[in-house]
This record gives C-alpha cells, sequence and structure tokens, in this order.
C-alpha cells in the first residue's frame, strides 16, 4: 500500500530517470568527446577525454565537500535546491554539445555533474522522507531497485541513441 501512495510513485519515477540519465550521460558526453569534429565532436584522444574528466572528478570533491553542504539546509530548501540544480543540470546539457573549445566544454561539464549528481543526492532525501520509519526499508529498496534498472538500461540505448543520431543526421545528430 505504501508504493502507491502519493509521492513514492513520483519519486520511484524520479530515481529511473536520474538512474538512467545518469549513465546515459556517463556514455554519451565521452562518446562525443572523442567524435570527429567534422561529426560535431571535439576530436579528443582518450587521454584527453581522460584528463578532462579528472578534472570535472577532482571539481567534484571541492563541490560536494565545501559548497553543497553549505548550500542545505542552512540556505536552500530541498525543493528549491532540487528546481535549481535539475534546471541548472538541463541548461547546460543543452549548451554542452556546442561547446568548441575543451575549457568551455570542461567548465560546462563540471557545472552538468555536480548539479545533476546533486539531484540524485536530493531524490535520496525525498525518498528518505515521502514515509514513515515503518515502511522507509520497503520503499528505499524498491527505488534503489527502480534506479538500477535505469541505470542498466541506459548505456546500451544512449550508445545506441548517439550512433543512430550521427548516421541520420550527421552533425546535427549531437543536437539530440
Amino acid at each position: 500500500a505504501a508504493l502507491f501512495r502519493f509521492p513514492v510513485p513520483l519519486l520511484l519515477w524520479m530515481r529511473f530517470c536520474q538512474g538512467f540519465a545518469v549513465f546515459g550521460v556517463y556514455e554519451a558526453i565521452p562518446l562525443w568527446l572523442i567524435s570527429d569534429k567534422a561529426l560535431g565532436g571535439l576530436g579528443l584522444s582518450e587521454k584527453e577525454v581522460g584528463s578532462l574528466l579528472s578534472r570535472s572528478g577532482l571539481w567534484s570533491i571541492i563541490y560536494f565537500s565545501f559548497i553543497m553542504p553549505s548550500l542545505i539546509p542552512k540556505h536552500l530548501s530541498p525543493r528549491f535546491f532540487s528546481i535549481l540544480t535539475s534546471c541548472t543540470a538541463g541548461v547546460t546539457a543543452v549548451l554542452l554539445p556546442y561547446a568548441s573549445t575543451v575549457p568551455l566544454a570542461n567548465v560546462l561539464h563540471l557545472i552538468f555533474a555536480c548539479t545533476f549528481v546533486s539531484q540524485a543526492a536530493v531524490n535520496m532525501q525525498f525518498t528518505n522522507n515521502a514515509t514513515g520509519p515503518q515502511d522507509r526499508s520497503v520503499i528505499t529498496g524498491v527505488a534503489v531497485t527502480v534506479e538500477t534498472i535505469g541505470k542498466a538500461l541506459s548505456p546500451v540505448a544512449m550508445s545506441w541513441l548517439f550512433a543512430w543520431s550521427l548516421q541520420r543526421f550527421g552533425k546535427e545528430g549531437h543536437d539530440l
């Protein structure tokens, strides 16, 4: 019964979408970075991709250690923080394929990665607050399972979509 009480179904959908999107991005961004410039990518080598992702990772340590903890709960409500991070992640995801230089791609990626993963943290908080202690373990278990299903489906779906979009639309396929 607790699984069908509002807002649990919405939270389960959010967790699925979050898992699907996170692992999809983990697949699609490196594919875009190594894609040839003629196809709209940056034409980076594996080493350059690794360096870009490492710089984003280092920034993530700073963000999650110092910046995010100072924002929640001191200054922003979880709901407002969720909206803010979702919108920021969405805007940077839309802008990222248009980055024509490595520094710009790196800045957009690190902003995107931090805000996107922040949303995952807030989703966990929402899940824990959605029901009383008597149902929390069941709801959390189902939420993690649903999120994992999204994570399992996403890499295959996103790599297929990426390849299809380039084959079908060429350079404009990156806009998908």
